[in-house]
């Protein structure tokens, strides 16, 4: 399968915290194409209104700054997520709308910034924050590819 250099799948991510009543868990994304999620697949959040969320443990090197590189996907029924890392936003609140129903794609390389971890992991929390007017039912799922963390410079 496509795997992303340094990926570190948010699949296989520990789950700390979400929303009692959301769905959490990988999905295979190999029917997809193009194929370029990394492994092949995704942890898929399933929530149904604003406000919902789930928080990964980021596993990482202690005491070492990096860029934080956030990998995810578009889709037809998705919202808009807010990121942040140890309790802290980073990033812009991201659109996770494809543009059109039946259409799915990977989003590329999201900038989330740098961050110093202070053990060895760090908490990625991801929040629906709102939808796209155009996107379908609840406007509130989403699916997290990958997380690449480079040495900051």
């Amino acid at each position: 399968p496509f795997v992303i250099e340094g990926a570190i799948e948010c699949e296989e991510m520990k789950v700390l915290s979400s929303t009692p009543d959301a769905t959490v868990g990988g999905q295979s994304m190999g029917s997809f194409r193009p194929r370029t999620w990394s492994g092949e697949g995704h942890l898929w959040f399933q929530g149904r209104r604003v406000g919902d969320f789930v928080e990964l443990n980021v596993p990482c090197e202690k005491g070492k700054a990096v860029k934080v590189g956030l990998h995810a996907t578009k889709s037809w029924d998705y919202g808009v997520i807010r990121f942040s890392i140890d309790g802290k936003q980073v990033g812009k609140d991201v659109d996770l709308f494809s543009g059109g129903q039946g259409k799915v794609e990977p989003t590329g390389a999201i900038d989330l910034g740098v961050v110093e971890p202070k053990g060895d992991s760090f908490v990625l929390r991801a929040e629906v924050v709102g939808g796209n007017e155009k996107s379908l039912g609840s406007k509130s799922f989403f699916g997290l590819d990958c997380v690449v963390l480079t040495p900051a410079k």
